[in-house]
């Protein structure tokens, strides 16, 4: 089994990792700080500017027809700071997805079903997170970027 570091940005570890639901619909509580001071997720932030420099890059077009949560700006920020090839950022958002084109950066984009099966792990996901789906929004997003001339040279 590989194992891989996980790096959540600090808008998503402190503010959105509370809970997750099992199959039979309980909310089971998710131990953020003991992942966090264990070191199995690390936390990384993004400054202000960082995140204004998405924004900017996105550009006006992109923002008024879609839709970013800070936390995924803020992985994106993070993202851009990282080497090309070794961080991914995995998420079902088509917003997201859309975003990572326009940024030049659709090769970062990672489905959790693939990124499970990497991890030596098989089970089913929902639609929107599988390979099948983050294909379909990655050719959406490349052509966003296309028709709106984003992030083009």
């Amino acid at each position: 089994m590989n194992s891989y570091l996980l790096l959540l940005p600090e808008t998503v570890a402190l503010g959105e990792c509370r809970f997750y639901e099992d199959e039979h619909g309980h909310r089971i509580t998710i131990p953020m700080k003991e992942y966090i001071s264990s070191g199995k997720i690390r936390v990384e932030s993004a400054l202000a500017e960082e995140i204004a420099d998405v924004e900017n890059r996105l550009g006006r077009s992109f923002s008024s027809l879609h839709e970013l949560h800070l936390g995924e700006m803020e992985a994106m920020a993070v993202l851009l700071r990282q080497d090309r090839n070794s961080t991914s950022i995995c998420t079902g958002d088509t917003a997201a997805v859309t975003a990572l084109c326009c940024l030049d950066r659709a090769g970062n984009a990672i489905s959790l079903e693939k990124l499970l099966s990497k991890c030596g792990f098989s089970m089913k996901v929902h639609r929107n997170f599988t390979e099948d789906a983050l294909r379909s929004k990655l050719k959406r997003g490349r052509e966003f970027r296309i028709t709106h001339g984003i992030g083009l040279p």
